[in-house]
């Protein structure tokens, strides 16, 4: 069986590597094999989100029929194809906080369920805010449509800057002490 990187000249009995024939045959051979190699391992890498290569990112996209957001950067393109991947029903408590765990990591959101006003509170942390808008698209596919939706963005609060000194925020505006990761 062939392995990747592996000379060619290794599939052969010893005794045949000094042969000029074979030589010269390898010669030619080793860089086709070895880039059907490295194409092999691209379309293997693009199985898979977290690994695709812009041709892979597309070819998600087109799957899941996603219009791509022409400013956004490659990997947050991916998190929009993974936040559709992930979509789930029905719709659970745990499994919304799954994926929004999964989406914008444990610390990057705050879920809260009032079920007597039928009221879902999601809060989105700073750090995740490139994906709010993601965030908001998945829940309106899976939150039932009786449900009313309060999406918001977690914004710094005062007990975050308590532990900053009056030198440490000295330099900043009220905007961005109040809109930036600290």
């Amino acid at each position: 069986m062939l392995q990747a990187n592996k000379p060619l000249e290794e599939y052969i009995p010893e005794f045949l590597h000094e042969i000029q024939g074979y030589k010269a045959i390898f010669s030619g051979q080793e860089p086709e094999i070895t880039h059907a190699w490295n194409q092999a391992a691209i379309v293997m890498n693009d199985q898979f989100v977290i690994t695709a290569s812009e041709n892979g990112v597309m070819r998600w996209e087109r799957l899941l029929k996603i219009t791509p957001n022409p400013s956004f950067t490659q990997e947050e393109r991916k998190f929009t194809i993974l936040s559709r991947l992930v979509e789930q029903l029905p719709f659970t408590m745990r499994r919304l906080e799954r994926i929004l765990s999964e989406l914008c990591t444990p610390e990057g959101f705050s879920a809260e369920l009032h079920p007597n006003e039928y009221i879902l509170c999601v809060k989105v942390a700073l750090t995740a805010v490139n994906n709010f808008n993601d965030v908001g698209l998945m829940l309106r596919r899976v939150c039932p449509a009786n449900l009313k939706v309060l999406l918001t963005i977690e914004y710094n609060q005062h007990y975050k800057l308590r532990q900053l000194t009056h030198a440490e925020m000295g330099g900043k505006t009220h905007h961005q002490i109040r809109n930036e990761v600290i």
